[in-house]
């Protein structure tokens, strides 16, 4: 069963978006989640969460999940514009 979204947060977190973050949506959640392009590096890396510090140990282990997932890319209209030229 898919779950309803909340346009009025999805609306505001595309309002929040910026060119440095990317918004996902998930269908089974109804969440909406802004990712920033340091949170993907920080995902990527392999150091080990444990040797990180405590406050860069949560957003990659939500990025990764993600990323992995079946979530659904919120494109901007600047997004879609330029992916169009």
């Amino acid at each position: 069963m898919t779950a309803q979204a909340n346009v009025k947060y999805i609306a505001e977190q595309l309002g929040i978006q910026s060119d440095q973050h990317t918004a996902y949506f998930d269908r089974e959640t109804g969440e909406a989640w802004l990712v920033s392009e340091e949170e993907v590096m920080m995902a990527e890396d392999d150091t080990p969460l444990d040797e990180r510090p405590e406050w860069q140990q949560e957003a990659p282990k939500i990025t990764n999940k993600i990323l992995s997932n079946e979530y659904t890319i919120l494109q901007t209209r600047n997004r879609v514009y330029y992916r169009y030229i």
